[in-house]
Protein backbone atom coordinates (compact mmCIF):
# COMPACT_ATOMS: atom_id res chain seq x y z
CA UNK A 1 0.00 0.00 0.00
CA UNK A 2 1.10 3.53 -0.69
CA UNK A 3 1.37 6.09 2.06
CA UNK A 4 -0.50 9.37 1.85
CA UNK A 5 1.45 12.58 1.82
CA UNK A 6 2.80 14.46 4.77
CA UNK A 7 3.59 18.11 4.19
CA UNK A 8 6.30 20.14 5.90
CA UNK A 9 5.19 23.67 5.10
CA UNK A 10 8.21 25.21 6.82
CA UNK A 11 10.63 23.63 4.36
CA UNK A 12 8.35 23.98 1.36
CA UNK A 13 8.78 20.31 0.55
CA UNK A 14 6.21 17.66 -0.14
CA UNK A 15 7.25 14.26 1.17
CA UNK A 16 5.82 10.83 0.56
CA UNK A 17 6.90 8.11 2.92
CA UNK A 18 9.69 6.34 1.04
CA UNK A 19 8.23 7.13 -2.40
CA UNK A 20 9.76 10.42 -3.48
CA UNK A 21 10.44 13.97 -2.36
CA UNK A 22 9.61 16.88 -4.59
CA UNK A 23 9.31 20.66 -4.36
CA UNK A 24 5.85 22.15 -4.24
CA UNK A 25 4.18 25.26 -2.86
CA UNK A 26 4.43 25.29 0.94
CA UNK A 27 1.09 24.28 2.39
CA UNK A 28 -0.08 22.36 5.42
CA UNK A 29 -2.97 20.08 4.51
CA UNK A 30 -5.79 19.70 7.03
CA UNK A 31 -6.02 16.15 8.40
CA UNK A 32 -9.50 15.78 6.92
CA UNK A 33 -7.96 16.03 3.43
CA UNK A 34 -5.90 12.89 4.01
CA UNK A 35 -8.95 11.10 5.42
CA UNK A 36 -11.35 12.32 2.74
CA UNK A 37 -13.52 9.47 1.37
CA UNK A 38 -12.59 10.34 -2.22
CA UNK A 39 -8.94 9.68 -1.41
CA UNK A 40 -9.26 6.82 1.07
CA UNK A 41 -11.25 4.74 -1.43
CA UNK A 42 -8.73 4.98 -4.29
CA UNK A 43 -7.72 1.57 -5.72
CA UNK A 44 -4.10 0.41 -5.88
CA UNK A 45 -3.99 0.72 -9.67
CA UNK A 46 -4.19 3.41 -12.33
CA UNK A 47 -7.59 5.06 -12.66
CA UNK A 48 -9.91 5.29 -15.64
CA UNK A 49 -11.11 8.72 -16.83
CA UNK A 50 -14.50 8.24 -15.15
CA UNK A 51 -12.76 7.40 -11.87
CA UNK A 52 -10.62 10.52 -12.00
CA UNK A 53 -13.80 12.51 -12.66
CA UNK A 54 -15.45 10.98 -9.58
CA UNK A 55 -12.34 11.82 -7.56
CA UNK A 56 -12.26 15.53 -8.47
CA UNK A 57 -16.06 15.82 -8.20
CA UNK A 58 -15.98 14.40 -4.68
CA UNK A 59 -13.26 16.81 -3.59
CA UNK A 60 -14.85 19.79 -5.33
CA UNK A 61 -18.14 19.20 -3.52
CA UNK A 62 -16.46 19.38 -0.12
CA UNK A 63 -15.56 23.08 -0.20
CA UNK A 64 -14.50 23.31 3.44
CA UNK A 65 -11.64 20.87 2.85
CA UNK A 66 -9.74 22.89 0.24
CA UNK A 67 -11.11 26.47 0.17
CA UNK A 68 -8.64 27.84 2.72
CA UNK A 69 -5.71 26.61 0.61
CA UNK A 70 -6.59 28.51 -2.59
CA UNK A 71 -4.31 31.26 -3.86
CA UNK A 72 -4.50 33.40 -7.01
CA UNK A 73 -1.16 34.76 -8.22
CA UNK A 74 -1.33 37.27 -11.11
CA UNK A 75 2.32 36.58 -12.06
CA UNK A 76 2.42 32.77 -12.10
CA UNK A 77 -0.45 30.31 -12.29
CA UNK A 78 -0.63 28.94 -8.76
CA UNK A 79 -0.98 25.26 -7.86
CA UNK A 80 -0.42 22.93 -4.98
CA UNK A 81 -0.49 19.14 -4.81
CA UNK A 82 -3.26 17.59 -2.72
CA UNK A 83 -2.33 13.94 -3.26
CA UNK A 84 0.38 11.77 -4.79
CA UNK A 85 0.42 7.98 -5.05
CA UNK A 86 2.18 5.73 -7.59
CA UNK A 87 -1.15 5.58 -9.44
CA UNK A 88 -2.65 9.07 -9.25
CA UNK A 89 -2.06 12.66 -8.26
CA UNK A 90 -4.39 15.57 -7.50
CA UNK A 91 -3.78 19.33 -7.70
CA UNK A 92 -5.59 22.49 -6.68
CA UNK A 93 -5.08 25.33 -9.18
CA UNK A 94 -5.73 29.06 -9.00
CA UNK A 95 -6.11 31.08 -12.19
CA UNK A 96 -6.16 34.84 -12.71
CA UNK A 97 -7.29 36.54 -15.92
CA UNK A 98 -5.40 35.56 -19.10
CA UNK A 99 -3.48 32.67 -17.54
CA UNK A 100 -3.48 29.52 -19.66
CA UNK A 101 -1.56 26.27 -20.16
CA UNK A 102 -0.64 26.39 -23.88
CA UNK A 103 -1.65 23.51 -26.15
CA UNK A 104 -0.38 20.28 -24.59
CA UNK A 105 -1.08 16.65 -23.80
CA UNK A 106 -0.48 14.74 -20.56
CA UNK A 107 2.27 12.32 -21.54
CA UNK A 108 -0.07 9.34 -21.78
CA UNK A 109 -1.94 9.94 -18.52
CA UNK A 110 -5.72 10.12 -18.28
CA UNK A 111 -7.45 12.55 -15.97
CA UNK A 112 -10.20 15.01 -15.16
CA UNK A 113 -10.70 18.51 -13.82
CA UNK A 114 -13.49 20.18 -11.88
CA UNK A 115 -14.11 23.94 -11.98
CA UNK A 116 -14.85 25.04 -8.44
CA UNK A 117 -14.91 28.82 -8.92
CA UNK A 118 -15.27 31.09 -11.96
CA UNK A 119 -15.03 29.71 -15.47
CA UNK A 120 -12.36 28.19 -17.68
CA UNK A 121 -12.12 28.15 -21.47
CA UNK A 122 -10.82 24.99 -23.13
CA UNK A 123 -9.60 24.58 -26.71
CA UNK A 124 -9.25 20.85 -27.33
CA UNK A 125 -8.33 18.55 -30.18
CA UNK A 126 -6.21 15.58 -31.19
CA UNK A 127 -2.70 15.19 -32.53
CA UNK A 128 -2.54 15.51 -36.33
CA UNK A 129 -6.09 16.89 -36.51
CA UNK A 130 -7.15 20.38 -37.54
CA UNK A 131 -10.43 20.14 -35.60
CA UNK A 132 -10.32 22.33 -32.48
CA UNK A 133 -13.36 22.58 -30.23
CA UNK A 134 -13.79 25.54 -27.89
CA UNK A 135 -15.71 24.91 -24.67
CA UNK A 136 -16.67 27.08 -21.73
CA UNK A 137 -16.61 25.28 -18.38
CA UNK A 138 -18.55 27.03 -15.64
CA UNK A 139 -18.44 26.49 -11.89
CA UNK A 140 -19.56 22.93 -11.19
CA UNK A 141 -18.29 21.48 -14.47
CA UNK A 142 -16.43 18.16 -14.29
CA UNK A 143 -14.47 17.20 -17.41
CA UNK A 144 -12.79 13.78 -17.85
CA UNK A 145 -10.26 13.16 -20.60
CA UNK A 146 -8.42 10.21 -22.13
CA UNK A 147 -4.73 9.72 -22.86
CA UNK A 148 -5.02 11.22 -26.38
CA UNK A 149 -6.49 14.51 -25.16
CA UNK A 150 -4.71 17.66 -26.36
CA UNK A 151 -5.88 21.00 -25.02
CA UNK A 152 -5.19 24.54 -23.93
CA UNK A 153 -7.02 25.50 -20.75
CA UNK A 154 -7.22 29.04 -19.48
CA UNK A 155 -9.07 31.79 -17.67
CA UNK A 156 -10.38 34.47 -20.04
CA UNK A 157 -11.27 36.66 -17.04
CA UNK A 158 -12.08 39.04 -15.68
CA UNK A 159 -12.64 37.12 -12.42
CA UNK A 160 -10.31 34.54 -10.83
CA UNK A 161 -11.02 30.85 -11.29
CA UNK A 162 -10.19 27.76 -9.24
CA UNK A 163 -10.08 24.12 -10.29
CA UNK A 164 -9.11 20.65 -9.05
CA UNK A 165 -7.23 18.30 -11.41
CA UNK A 166 -6.42 14.58 -11.20
CA UNK A 167 -4.02 12.59 -13.38
CA UNK A 168 -3.43 8.84 -13.56
CA UNK A 169 -0.71 7.80 -13.55
CA UNK A 170 1.08 10.91 -12.24
CA UNK A 171 2.22 13.16 -15.08
CA UNK A 172 5.55 11.98 -16.54
CA UNK A 173 5.96 14.96 -18.89
CA UNK A 174 3.91 17.14 -21.23
CA UNK A 175 4.15 17.40 -25.00
CA UNK A 176 3.44 20.81 -26.50
CA UNK A 177 1.75 21.34 -29.86
CA UNK A 178 1.67 23.85 -32.70
CA UNK A 179 -0.52 23.85 -35.85
CA UNK A 180 1.08 23.23 -39.24
CA UNK A 181 0.20 25.11 -42.42
CA UNK A 182 -3.06 23.12 -42.69
CA UNK A 183 -3.96 23.77 -39.06
CA UNK A 184 -3.20 20.21 -37.91
CA UNK A 185 -1.71 19.90 -34.45
CA UNK A 186 1.79 18.45 -34.19
CA UNK A 187 3.91 17.95 -31.09
CA UNK A 188 7.04 20.11 -31.20
CA UNK A 189 8.76 19.17 -27.94
CA UNK A 190 8.17 17.78 -24.47
CA UNK A 191 9.03 19.19 -21.08
CA UNK A 192 9.56 17.54 -17.71
CA UNK A 193 6.94 18.42 -15.13
CA UNK A 194 6.62 18.29 -11.39
CA UNK A 195 2.94 19.06 -11.34
CA UNK A 196 0.62 20.67 -13.88
CA UNK A 197 3.07 23.47 -14.72
CA UNK A 198 6.01 22.70 -17.07
CA UNK A 199 9.48 23.80 -16.03
CA UNK A 200 10.38 26.36 -18.70
CA UNK A 201 13.79 26.89 -17.10
CA UNK A 202 14.81 23.42 -18.32
CA UNK A 203 15.70 22.89 -21.96
CA UNK A 204 12.94 21.14 -23.95
CA UNK A 205 13.36 17.41 -24.44
CA UNK A 206 13.17 15.72 -27.85
CA UNK A 207 10.07 13.76 -28.71
CA UNK A 208 10.20 10.05 -27.94
CA UNK A 209 10.44 7.80 -30.98
CA UNK A 210 7.43 5.59 -31.60
CA UNK A 211 4.94 7.55 -29.51
CA UNK A 212 2.99 8.82 -32.51
CA UNK A 213 3.02 12.26 -30.84
CA UNK A 214 -0.05 11.45 -28.84
CA UNK A 215 0.87 9.14 -25.98
CA UNK A 216 -0.35 5.72 -25.07
CA UNK A 217 -3.96 4.68 -25.52
CA UNK A 218 -5.84 3.79 -22.33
Amino acid sequence: MWERILVDGRAGLLMTEGLRMTRTNPVTLPPEMLRHPSMVSLPDRCLRPAETAALVAGLAADIAVWASLVRHDPVNRWHTRLLWTPFAEVYLLGWTADQDTRMHDHGGSVGAFAVTEGRLIEERGRARSAVIDRCEHLTGSVVPFDARHVHNLGNAGPDPATSIHAYSPPLPFMRFYEPDAQGRLHATHRRPVDGPEPDDSVAPLPLLAGTGQQGAHR
